[in-house]
């Protein structure tokens, strides 16, 4: 038996020689293409990072393109990777190959701190799903985790070697469908790469990283053998743009098998709206891969800039025949119009024209065409909640719909949350506003920079510290001072998280009871969360970027800047304890809500609105008077509170989309602000 086996894998490496040559005569071989690879079996490697057993026959792929810093010095080079399997253990392989002049490792599996290598496998191959795999790989790690909840697996395993500059990672998957030709998985890479002056860089071969690395966003191997890859043939076309010209082209276009549910793939189109593709035998539909285009700048308080591709009439049916090229002329785009909503306007100000029902009809109205799946809202009127309404889906691909109990990342509407506390803190003398917060703690990243020693929690609080939002920002990773404290505006999150460090220090309590104490009892806001626990894990919902849920992140520990998890209810429970001045002394609060920092903004300016930050809270001048409030913004997540205090009233808006944001202008429309009025 294993002398048969044996000779079969001898005829199998032999008949792969042939295939290659074949293939010349007909295609000069199988071409490179972005997005998606195709698979052959061989017999099993020894997973070592030695790639000596991998046969010659097999094509390397290039990972090149750039996600962060693609000119940073010690630029990574020749970066590839080939895939096979393993038919009799159906076993997914994947091989890679770098040239690093410089390596720095740890054990830590953060992205942000060392070099690595991450795979992304998607077994299921959902449109929408969650199903994705990732393992961190480099010559110290080797862990494999779930993308929705991080956790151990054993069915990715790798080996990496360094030898000199030149780093292999090898990769063995365990599959649990059966390997059939014409089958697929999908596939992404992310290579992070740090530097001797401790920039870095990030290297993907598809189009997303990170948080989007959803089946939507990973690349394609298609499984294929001698037979299947002889019946091949080649499409190449031309977009038809459409006739307002101000949209952006799509730059990918979803090729999507009519005969196999589980063969799709995104394929690159160039700035003259070209693609070309070569493809197994069958009949395929291809529409734009996004939903939306945009036609760049807000130009007016009214403008969406966004609008929505219709890919029923965007849409084309192709058949690719063997050994034959397909030239097609589309597919033609089309968009879905927007019949924008004919709402009635400052319902909260006239309480014979308040109707909740009409409020719910056109809120679905933008639910529906900006495909935004979920919707908290509270409405606020004389310091109380006189509405509430929770609308769609906390995961639109599940279809789970939300309830009263759904929690939502509240994302920077975190932070005049911590800010009440602080201002807490200082009435206990505590905390001293203009204390230099390095007497207390020296941030580590700007210790040998002089304006360290002028920071102050004010300056926290106003955003004039200097820092950037996030390090990530720099090309070395680290924060850095970039105008002397106290002069300039400068939004940070960042400094939010040195004031956290310096709070407990100064308190000596950890932050979540400092935040429970100071802020959540003071309000009485429940079921409140800035790090993970049971409860948070059964109700938080998905995020959404276009409509594609993403994974649930999950904070160890709290950042007081973002990681709130919170509903519409709750958190107008915290506005309408600022509407009555409760919890602080009157100087206080003046100096919490005073008009402290311009935030300048030339189109703000042209229609009469003026933004400002207080002390951790967001401030405005407009003519209907002063407002307060903030928003927030995760990605997938988008939220918003705003109260006007000459009307007194406002509201708490919350969704899980990307897209979420388009809705804060109609939103405000509609309750207060009237059509002669832009936020």
């Amino acid at each position: 038996m294993k002398m048969i086996r044996y000779m079969t894998r001898i005829i199998l490496v032999i008949s792969l020689m042939i295939l290659a040559s074949s293939c010349k005569k007909k295609f000069a071989a199988i071409e490179i293409q972005e997005g998606m690879v195709y698979a052959l079996p061989i017999q099993k490697p020894k997973i070592d990072g030695n790639l000596d057993d991998w046969p010659q026959t097999i094509k390397w792929n290039k990972i090149s393109r750039p996600l962060k810093n693609p000119g940073s010095i010690d630029t990574l080079r020749n970066a590839r990777f080939k895939a096979a399997y393993d038919l009799d253990n159906n076993k997914l392989l994947v091989a890679i190959e770098y040239f690093d002049d410089y390596r720095h490792v740890n054990d830590s599996l953060s992205n942000t701190s060392q070099d690595a290598h991450i795979l992304y496998v998607d077994q299921n191959r959902d449109l929408g799903g969650l199903g994705v795999m990732y393992h961190y790989a480099n010559e110290r790690i080797a862990e494999t985790g779930d993308t929705d909840n991080p956790r151990h697996s054993e069915n990715i395993i790798s080996k990496t070697k360094v030898d000199g500059s030149k780093v292999t990672i090898e990769y063995e998957v365990e599959l649990t469908a059966r390997i059939r030709p014409g089958n697929a998985v999908g596939l992404g890479h992310l290579i992070v790469d740090f530097n001797k002056d401790n920039t870095n860089e990030w290297i993907a071969w598809t189009k997303a990283g990170a948080k989007s690395y959803t089946s939507e966003r990973i690349g394609t191997v298609v499984f294929a053998d001698i037979g299947y890859l002889e019946k091949m043939g080649k499409l190449q076309g031309k977009i038809k743009k459409p006739i307002d010209t101000g949209f952006e082209m799509p730059k990918y276009l979803r090729v999507k098998s009519l005969d196999n549910d589980n063969l799709w793939f995104d394929m690159a189109v160039d700035s003259m709206g070209n693609y070309n593709a070569q493809l197994p035998i069958g009949t395929y539909s291809i529409t734009p891969f996004s939903t939306f285009t945009s036609k760049g700048e807000q130009k007016t308080a009214t403008d969406i800039r966004w609008r929505k591709w219709d890919k029923t009439l965007s849409r084309l049916e192709v058949l690719v025949k063997q050994s034959e090229e397909t030239v097609l002329e589309g597919p033609e785009l089309y968009m879905e119009s927007l019949d924008e909503p004919k709402y009635p306007l400052s319902l909260l100000l006239d309480g014979e024209k308040y109707d909740k029902t009409v409020i719910k009809e056109q809120l679905t109205q933008y639910m529906e065409y900006f495909e935004i799946p979920g919707v908290s809202l509270a409405i606020i009127k004389n310091g109380e909640v006189k509405d509430t309404l929770t609308l769609g889906k906390a995961n639109a691909y599940a279809g789970t719909a939300l309830d009263n109990k759904s929690l939502f990342e509240a994302a920077s509407i975190s932070k005049p949350i911590f800010a009440f506390a602080v201002m807490r803190l200082v009435e206990k003398g505590i905390i001293d506003l203009d204390e230099p917060l390095y007497k207390t703690l020296v941030h580590p990243d700007v210790a040998e920079d002089p304006n360290m020693k002028l920071i102050t929690a004010r300056h926290v609080l106003n955003h004039t510290t200097g820092f950037p939002n996030w390090p990530g920002g720099n090309t070395n990773n680290k924060l850095s001072i970039n105008f002397t404290p106290g002069t300039s505006y400068g939004y940070s999150g960042a400094g939010f998280e040195y004031l956290k460090d310096v709070v407990v220090i100064k308190t000596n309590k950890d932050i979540s009871s400092i935040l429970k104490e100071e802020v959540l009892d003071v309000f009485n806001m429940k079921n409140t969360y800035f790090e993970e626990n049971d409860y948070l894990k059964e109700h938080k919902v998905h995020g959404h970027l276009d409509g594609n849920p993403t994974r649930r992140d999950f904070m160890e520990s709290a950042e007081v800047s973002s990681s709130m998890h919170i509903n519409a209810a709750e958190l107008a429970k915290y506005f309408i304890g600022i509407r009555n001045r409760e919890g602080l002394q009157p100087e206080t609060y003046d100096a919490f809500l005073e008009f402290d920092t311009r935030t300048y903004s030339e189109w703000e300016d042209k229609i009469g609105w003026k933004s400002w930050f207080g002390l951790g809270m967001g401030i405005q001048e407009t003519p209907l008077g002063k407002i307060f409030g903030h928003s927030g913004n995760n990605g997938d997540f988008t939220c918003i509170a705003t109260y006007f205090e000459k009307q007194d009233v406002g509201f708490v808006l919350m969704t899980n989309s990307n897209k979420g944001g388009i809705l804060f202008e109609p939103v405000q429309r509609m309750l207060v602000s009237g059509k002669t009025v832009g936020r």
